[in-house]
């Protein structure tokens, strides 16, 4: 375990880390725009529409309790400095004109940039086993694909990574001192990812395990502190979950509602060990089982820094690297609503255990053969992160790309009349701007013409992931195609957009309704 970690770094690794943490803040600024506005993240608009609120009304009430209040008033904080921005440009000359559209390129500007900070981070934390191993641990989080992913988004996993991360340092740091007021620092970062999403609370366990490495008769007092902190950090961020204590409680027991399903904890398990498998792979271009070999290494790195403790500080450290991973990944395995970016938090772990992993590996293989005692790291790092880095490239390659009804909504756009009602077939992600009117209709074909003329629609918008399905089985949707006839009839077809290599989706069709 390394000894100076207050020890000046030297130039070139000072220049190494810097090219690295650029390298990621690249990998998530590039394309955070795309399809700007069109195209939102499944739950960005409930983020965006409940800062704005905020900003619109000087109402701090978030009304809305899915996330902790340090979500929303972050993203509040973010589109303040965006209008005003956008003012000073002549984008705008008040609130009114301006929309949860033109908060997604610095909500999400502002995403990606923790998510750089959360790579400085781990490379801080891998410091404690050696300068190679922060190196590569700080490598595997710029290219994770999960954590690129996942910054292209005004979500809560990219902060809650970087403050459990943050609270996983301060409790390293906490168990190096020994000092109450570094405990409490730890414990407060816990309280902050908790006010960002409530499984963030997993997090207190970290400076309790500091709390535990104090003298015999301070420990009480240590973790005592740490819950006193992670409150004052809870509350502070999130007032209204105390203030409106019915409305949170009501929430929250929804939620547990959605996220408590008979389902079994080992199917959940499952398919979570999976989503990890692909994070260190490349679906759908390199066998699955591969990103078992990345997967493997990080847990071989973990055994490591078991097996090299020495003293109180180092057998501190690896439980602080250990513990929380297999704590939140059994506590998010008990959910039953499940996706991959759930399990983001132990993200950083995981790396810091493939450098550790892999750094090891390298080691071993210059010691049996003298002669690739240089080339080792570098093939190793090559072998182990090459798939992840091409996944992720892959993902922002394809992310970028202007889909067919982004550019049906940019035809709308120019082609609309302020206040224009269009009917959409629902795409949860497609939005338009104002003073565009967007209705959400589902199965355009379950409504006549005549009630789409009486509720003063002027566009249609038909996709064939819609059309199509109907002529696969045109004996069993013989209502289906007249009804998708007869609309066609009784509307005037403007422009049609179909898939190219540059620009995926479905066939979009817009109708004007003729009055």
């Amino acid at each position: 375990m390394s000894a100076g970690l207050d020890t000046a770094l030297s130039l070139p690794v000072r220049l190494t880390l810097a090219a690295i943490v650029l390298a990621g803040l690249i990998l998530r600024l590039w394309a955070n725009d795309a399809a700007v506005p069109f195209r939102m993240g499944v739950d960005e608009p409930a983020i965006l529409s409940t800062a704005l609120r905020m900003i619109r009304t000087g109402d701090f009430h978030p009304h809305f309790f899915d996330y902790g209040g340090l979500t929303l008033y972050l993203h509040a904080v973010v589109g303040i400095l965006g209008f005003v921005a956008g003012a000073r440009d002549g984008r705008w000359s008040n609130l009114g004109a301006f929309w949860e559209g033109d908060m997604l390129v610095p909500g999400r500007t502002a995403t990606a940039i923790f998510a750089a900070v959360t790579i400085v981070l781990v490379f801080r934390i891998g410091l404690r086993w050696g300068t190679p191993t922060a190196l590569v641990a700080a490598l595997a989080m710029a290219v994770l694909p999960a954590h690129v992913r996942e910054a292209h988004f005004i979500l809560t996993d990219t902060p809650l990574t970087l403050f459990v991360t943050a609270t996983l340092l301060l409790s390293m740091r906490a168990a190096e001192s020994g000092r109450l007021g570094a405990v409490a620092l730890a414990g407060l970062t816990a309280g902050l990812a908790t006010a960002i999403k409530y499984n963030g609370a997993a997090a207190l366990v970290m400076p309790f395990i500091a709390a535990m490495g104090l003298p015999a008769g301070r420990r009480l007092a240590g973790a005592s502190i740490a819950v006193a902190a992670a409150g004052a950090g809870f509350l502070l961020t999130a007032p209204y979950t105390v203030l409106a204590l019915p409305d949170f409680l009501n929430r929250l027991a929804a939620l547990m509602q959605a996220y408590n399903r008979d389902r079994p904890m080992s199917v959940v398990m499952a398919n979570y060990v999976a989503y990890l498998r692909n994070w260190f792979g490349w679906p759908g271009v390199l066998p699955a089982q591969i990103g078992y070999i990345a997967l493997a290494a990080a847990l071989g790195g973990w055994a490591v820094a078991i097996a090299r403790a020495s003293g109180r500080r180092g057998y501190l450290n690896a439980a602080l690297l250990v513990v929380f991973p297999f704590l939140y990944f059994w506590f998010m395995s008990s959910q039953t609503l499940q996706y991959g970016r759930y399990l983001l938090p132990i993200g950083p772990m995981l790396a810091v255990g493939l450098g550790l992993g892999i750094v090891a590996a390298a080691r071993r293989i210059g010691t049996r053969v003298p002669a690739a005692r240089h080339a080792a790291l570098p093939l190793l790092v090559v072998l182990l992160l090459g798939a992840p880095t091409l996944a992720t490239l892959a993902w922002l390659r394809t992310h970028g790309r202007t889909t067919t009804l982004e550019q049906a909504g940019a035809w709308l756009v120019e082609h609309g009349a302020p206040g224009d009602r269009v009917a959409f077939e629902n795409v949860a992600t497609f939005h338009l701007p104002p003073p565009l009117v967007l209705v959400r209709a589902g199965e355009l074909i379950t409504r006549a013409v005549d009630e789409y003329r009486a509720d003063q629609v002027t566009w249609l918008i038909l996709t064939s992931d819609r059309s199509s399905t109907y002529h696969a089985d045109p004996v069993g949707n013989r209502a289906r195609i007249t009804a998708y006839q007869t609309m066609l009839a009784m509307t005037e077809p403007v422009a049609t957009f179909t898939p190219t290599a540059d620009h995926p989706g479905a066939t979009v069709t817009i109708l004007r309704l003729r009055r």
